[in-house]
């Protein structure tokens, strides 16, 4: 992200952590030069929730340019997705999120008009 003027926010539930109670936007200063990534729901289940999704918006300015790509990659909809095992194991935690398809979780989303936590909450065991 080339960031001359504006910034990024990024929503914050409770005290930081998604599912707390209030919400508030929290300003995230970018380093000159730096490459900001934001992963999507189903990284946040595939990690077993070590990665975050997370809720952004762009701040502009009329001071400068600012240069932003959004690219989006997800799976087939009868592709399965589940917490890598890998992760599950070296943790020595069970899974947080059941095996499924990536259609039933955007069947979810759709469904809960595009809300993350109630469409993941269809997912967690």
């Amino acid at each position: 992200m080339e960031n001359v003027g504006g910034g990024l926010q990024m929503l914050l539930h409770g005290d930081g952590d998604a599912g707390g109670g209030g919400v508030m936007w929290v300003d995230v200063d970018a380093a000159p030069g730096a490459l900001v990534l934001n992963f999507g729901h189903q990284m946040e289940v595939v990690s077993n929730g070590r990665l975050r999704s997370a809720e952004h918006r762009v701040v502009t300015s009329a001071r400068g340019a600012r240069t932003s790509l959004a690219t989006f990659v997800w799976p087939e909809p009868g592709c399965t997705v589940a917490p890598a095992q890998e992760l599950v194991l070296a943790a020595g935690e069970g899974p947080l999120y059941k095996p499924h398809s990536y259609g039933e979780f955007l069947g979810a989303y759709l469904a809960e008009g595009g809300v993350k936590e109630a469409a993941m909450a269809h997912l967690k065991h």
